[in-house]
């Protein structure tokens, strides 16, 4: 299936990117050409307010769905090793910039959420437990040195709901009891036990998938291991697994 990504250039650092297009308008598509699978093609073509520009979902195939983001280099990303993560650190509102009564339109199709409804995605605080954290073993893979693979924040639509990501096991699992709140966990609070789950779309436990240990030894610094099938009161601290994160 194809898959197209368009990015548009309105200054030297403002961007705005659609993804999932799964069926360009014919002109668009003899204009660039050609491309590989991973390939990109960067062309000059004017393009005017209400030009078509494709399909996507039943017009274009089985996707059903598009992306749309703006990534703004003069913003000021919150995330204390900003440089890590590339363009997609720069992602603001993008509903901010649409004129009326085209930009009320839009934003009356968001769901009804909390605000900003648009979503939040850095959480970063400095000398707090909250946010994202790359290894410091230097054992660890080229592969996963430098990368993001921990995090402790809070969904993106429902900042009442807080969430642990791990990258090297591909997965975001919830938080029994749901707390507590990583952003008052700072090197003054010791070990923390989180009992996690990853039953999403329900509003119970249905089962514990283990216990995930953490403790800051230093503002920039953590301790972490992951127990699996264990609960909170079968763990009693870190043993030789323990691993260390920082940033």
């Amino acid at each position: 299936m194809d898959d197209y990504s368009l990015t548009f250039q309105f200054s030297k650092n403002f961007f705005l990117k659609i993804t999932h297009l799964t069926q360009l308008e014919p002109s668009l598509l003899t204009q660039l050409g050609t491309l590989k699978e991973g390939s990109s093609n960067y062309l000059n073509i004017p393009i005017k307010a209400g030009q078509l520009l494709g399909y996507t979902g039943a017009m274009g195939g089985d996707l059903g769905t598009f992306d749309f983001l703006v990534i703004d280099y003069d913003a000021k990303p919150s995330y204390i090793l900003s440089k890590k993560y590339g363009n997609y650190d720069y992602s603001i509102d993008p509903y901010q910039f649409f004129i009326e009564p085209l930009k009320s339109e839009m934003y009356a199709k968001l769901p009804n959420r909390p605000e900003p409804r648009v979503g939040r995605y850095d959480y970063d605080v400095d000398g707090k437990l909250v946010g994202i954290w790359f290894h410091a073993d230097n054992s660890v893979t080229v592969q996963k040195k430098g990368m993001p693979t921990l995090s402790l924040f809070y969904d993106c639509f429902d900042p009442s709901l807080i969430l642990i990501g791990n990258s090297d096991t591909g997965t975001v699992d919830k938080v029994v009891g749901n707390s507590p709140d990583p952003s008052q966990i700072d090197q003054n609070s010791g070990v923390i036990k989180y009992e996690i789950y990853d039953n999403f779309g329900k509003t119970d436990v249905t089962f514990t998938k283990g216990v995930f240990l953490v403790q800051m030894v230093e503002k920039s610094k953590i301790k972490f291991e992951v127990f699996p099938n264990k609960t909170s009161t079968e763990v009693i601290g870190f043993d030789s697994q323990a691993q260390y994160f920082d940033r």
